[in-house]
């Protein structure tokens, strides 16, 4: 396991409007969105050109379990324009999920697969 990635990650899968890409989660909140000259306040810029993708759109929380044994994840919209979608459901205006390995995300057009800590 690479050492960037003891909190986990997440897996940018390649679409039209941009390229695959491995992006490490830090303890506490993960600000996922559109990288952008301008943008800040994003702690996971998935470098894209997709317009329907929030330049903050969604927010992955890492919290280390009780007992120091392990992580409970997270995620919650940011909110968003168009919606952030777990396993191909949106979820709901404050709303947060807890997330698990191999869970498959969809914020805009772009889809990327979460990776627990190991």
């Amino acid at each position: 396991m690479k050492e960037e990635f003891k909190y986990g990650y997440i897996h940018v899968i390649e679409n039209g409007f941009g390229y695959a890409q491995e992006l490490p989660l830090a303890l506490g909140d993960n600000v996922i969105g559109r990288s952008n000259k301008d943008t800040t306040g994003i702690d996971l810029p998935i470098v894209t050109g997709d317009p329907s993708m929030g330049r903050k759109h969604c927010v992955i929380r890492v919290k280390q379990q009780h007992g120091g044994e392990g992580f409970t994840y997270t995620l919650r919209d940011f909110p968003s324009l168009t919606g952030t979608f777990l396993r191909n459901t949106c979820l709901g205006k404050k709303e947060q999920a807890r997330i698990e390995e191999g869970d498959i995300i969809t914020i805009g057009a772009t889809t990327f697969i979460f990776h627990e800590s190991l």
